[in-house]
């Protein structure tokens, strides 16, 4: 299982602070681009929106979403699991899809 961070914008602290580790994987978005499924097509995170589109739509039909690094299952009603989204304000967001488990960091955006 990998494990991915994307930040998007600039962070309001250090990621150590966050408890990341610098050996994780880090893809750091700087483009004007808000649309989340556009954003992990353009990392290589997916081939395609309409495989995002498919994807979350099968997400939102589940009654909750579990994620190997967090002790609780989240609610798939919870707007911030929904990959169909503009990225609009700062959060701290994990996704677990298949095998591939990816935290999304909003920072300070333009």
């Amino acid at each position: 299982m990998t494990l991915d961070l994307i930040i998007v914008g600039k962070p309001i602290c250090s990621l150590e602070e966050l408890g990341f580790s610098e050996d994780e994987d880090t893809i750091v978005y700087e483009d004007d681009e808000r649309f989340l499924p556009r954003i992990l097509v353009k990392q290589g995170l997916f081939k395609s929106t309409s495989t995002i589109k498919q994807i979350n739509k099968q997400r939102l039909e589940q009654d909750q979403v579990t994620i190997p690094c967090i002790p609780y299952k989240i609610p798939s009603t919870d707007p911030d699991q929904n990959l169909w989204r503009a990225v609009e304000r700062k959060e701290l967001t994990p996704f677990k899809i298949g095998r591939r488990v990816f935290w999304l960091l909003v920072g300070e955006l333009k």
